[in-house]
């Protein structure tokens, strides 16, 4: 059912736009550190063995209070947003 929405949504924009531009799947590989342990297979496949191996490790954090929030302007509250909140990534390399 979600296949066929999405693939639907895709075909609907790609008709409507013709400036689209089609990137090869690359973008992400400079967060995913490299592993070193010579194991056979892509480097994805093998980032995700892992985190799925232990995945209270990657999803639980410490709590932390190294974070500011922006409060939002009148407008912005007048359309239902509070602010901005920002913090540091809890992802390292």
């Amino acid at each position: 059912m979600l296949s066929r929405f999405f693939h639907n949504w895709e075909h609907r924009l790609a008709s409507i736009t013709k400036d689209r531009v089609v990137r090869p799947f690359d973008w992400g590989l400079d967060w995913i550190p490299v592993n070193d342990d010579g194991a056979p297979g892509p480097r994805v496949h093998r980032w995700i063995d892992e985190v799925m191996r232990d995945t209270g490790a990657f999803f639980d954090l410490p709590p932390t209070r190294a974070y500011q929030f922006e409060p939002a302007g009148a407008q912005a509250v007048a359309k239902g947003e509070a602010g901005t909140l920002r913090f540091p990534s809890a992802l390292t390399m």
